[in-house]
């Protein structure tokens, strides 16, 4: 368990970080997850690719202005920080490909998706006849680069079981490797709602949605 007296030096590492620019949840995740560790005392830094766009963070934070040539960023990603990995306690990863090149002692990695599941989804679609390439790009490329990854990886964290039997069947991660730890809710970022002043009433309606769903509004 880390402690304020260990003082590791974590690295959590993305694609993009970008706030308050977020394009999706696994940025937030891992913003959120930096606050927590320097809340707690620990020497927390966010690495992710260089873009052209402000970054207001709260958390420390490294870019790396990798070439964008297609399938060898990764490796250049992870060449380019190899000093970072060195200085490194623990690297938490989230996207796998750009963890080829570091030291799998002091790699974790965090699991949302993986480009297995997205290769099937799209060969499923109505997308597939437009973008047939992209599944076999998956299958073909990325695929073996994440599962490299995920075999090597010191320990993996998936956010469900579903995501956690994936990675068994389709790349081989050896389940004592494996934790599955849902994602939760910073409570401290909403605003307490007032309690309602006596002689208030609340009131809730159920609307009919799309294809027979019903939503409950209060």
């Amino acid at each position: 368990m880390l402690n304020k007296e260990s003082m590791a030096r974590i690295l959590l590492v993305n694609s993009r970080y970008r706030p308050p620019h977020f394009r999706g949840g696994v940025e937030r995740y891992i913003d959120v997850l930096g606050k927590a560790l320097r809340r707690l005392g620990q020497d927390c830094e966010i690495v992710a690719l260089e873009e052209p766009i402000p970054c207001d963070g709260g958390v420390p934070h490294r870019f790396l202005d990798v070439p964008p040539v297609p399938f060898l960023r990764p490796l250049l990603f992870g060449w380019m920080g190899r000093l970072l990995w060195s200085s490194a306690d623990l690297i938490v990863l989230q996207y796998a490909p750009l963890g080829v090149l570091m030291p799998k002692k002091k790699l974790v990695c965090t699991v949302h998706t993986t480009g297995y599941g997205e290769a099937r989804a799209l060969t499923r679609s109505r997308k597939a006849g437009v973008r047939h390439w992209w599944p076999w790009l998956r299958r073909v490329v990325l695929l073996p680069m994440e599962g490299y990854v995920y075999r090597r990886a010191r320990a993996i964290v998936a956010i469900s079981a579903q995501i956690a039997e994936e990675l068994v069947v389709a790349y081989g991660v050896r389940r004592e490797n494996l934790r599955v730890i849902g994602n939760g809710v910073d409570c401290t970022e909403f605003n307490r709602t007032p309690p309602l002043k006596e002689g208030a009433r609340s009131a809730c309606c159920m609307l009919d949605g799309w294809q027979g769903e019903r939503t409950l509004i209060c």
